[in-house]
């Protein structure tokens, strides 16, 4: 059960560039602890055991779509766009799409829902995320910030 009505997750590994969704989650730790619930996840099926009370959920992941690494996207749920969901979260058994989808058909997905996909170009074993990524985490980390400020 959460502490707040609303969750920030952060959805990643340990591999390089895919700990983007990570590092905006512990960027946003600090800035948000008042306001939301924040955790990081390796499976997104693991968001499934936090939306008791959840009315705002923000999910953050690496992702491969379209555009050039460090590239953000955001998305309100469930619109997002079919191939998305299909193909640009692969480093997970469970992706964050077929996550949410499970918690629509089990009734507890949140009435608000939006996911912020940062496109990565590789997620290499044994390297840090890239300074770029850094920079683009720091950013989202802000933004949701703010938002959650003005809301």
């Amino acid at each position: 059960m959460t502490r707040s009505a609303t969750l920030i997750v952060g959805v990643g590994s340990p591999h390089g560039d895919d700990r983007v969704g990570w590092r905006v989650t512990e960027r946003l730790a600090s800035l948000v602890s008042s306001l939301a619930d924040v955790r990081t996840v390796a499976d997104p099926s693991e968001i499934l055991d936090w939306l008791d009370g959840v009315r705002t959920l923000h999910a953050c992941d690496a992702c491969h779509f379209s555009g050039a690494a460090g590239h953000v996207h955001r998305w309100q749920w469930p619109d997002v766009p079919a191939n998305v969901s299909k193909t640009a979260w692969s480093s997970h058994g469970v992706t964050l799409p077929q996550a949410l989808a499970l918690a629509g058909a089990l009734g507890v997905l949140p009435d608000d829902v939006t996911i912020w996909g940062i496109e990565i170009a590789a997620a290499r074993t044994a390297e840090p995320l890239s300074p770029a990524l850094e920079q683009v985490a720091t950013a989202v980390a802000e933004q949701i910030a703010g938002e959650l400020a003005d809301a």
